[in-house]
This record gives structure tokens, sequence and C-alpha cells, in this order.
């Protein structure tokens, strides 16, 4: 069973994993240099490719198994399909409660 306390971590470690088949793709869309790029991609895919212990800890980490998401991940990799948006959820967000124009001037 999860603890709540592990739930962050858990989001991490799957968001880690998001971000690395981003880099493997080369199509992820921020603003680095074209051989930063090149690099990043060539290291996520070794990451993939290798299944590593680092691979692995982070796979059991995110609570999915390390030789699913490889297949899945190399396989999507091979693919031309775009990277899909992720949903962030918000109903955890905290979030300042907005001040009125007037409000904004006294503070």
């Amino acid at each position: 069973m999860i603890t709540k306390e592990a739930l962050p971590e858990r989001r991490l470690m799957q968001a880690i994993i998001l971000n690395a088949i981003g880099d493997a793709t080369g199509r992820k869309s921020d603003c680095r240099r074209p051989n930063q790029v090149a690099n990043d991609q060539r290291d996520a895919l070794r990451w993939f490719a290798e299944a590593g212990p680092d691979f692995r800890r982070v796979c059991e980490f995110a609570g999915m198994h390390p030789d699913v998401v490889r297949r899945l991940a190399l396989d999507f990799i091979a693919s031309a399909e775009p990277m899909p948006r992720v949903a962030r959820n918000t109903s955890t967000v905290r979030r300042r409660p907005r001040l009125q124009p007037t409000e904004r001037l006294a503070a």
C-alpha cells in the first residue's frame, strides 16, 4: 500500500521517466541548443536501452515495472507520434487568494 507521503516521490519518479522519453524523442519543446538536444537524446536512449540499476530503481519508485516501461518507451520513441500533454492535477496545488485591485495597492 502506498502512503500519502509517498505520492510526491512517486510522481517525481514518473516525471523523470516522462522527461527522459521527451529527451529521447528529441521532440521536447524547450529552448536548448541543438548539440545539447543531441546529447540528451543519446543519453536518454542509452538509459532506456541499457535499463541499468538506476533505470530500474526509478521505475520501481514510480510504481512501474521496469521491463514494461522499457518496452513501451522504446516503442513510443521509435514512433513518430508527438509527446502527449500531461494534465497536471491542480486539486493539490495551493493557490494564494486573489487580491482585488484595491487590496493590491494596500499590500
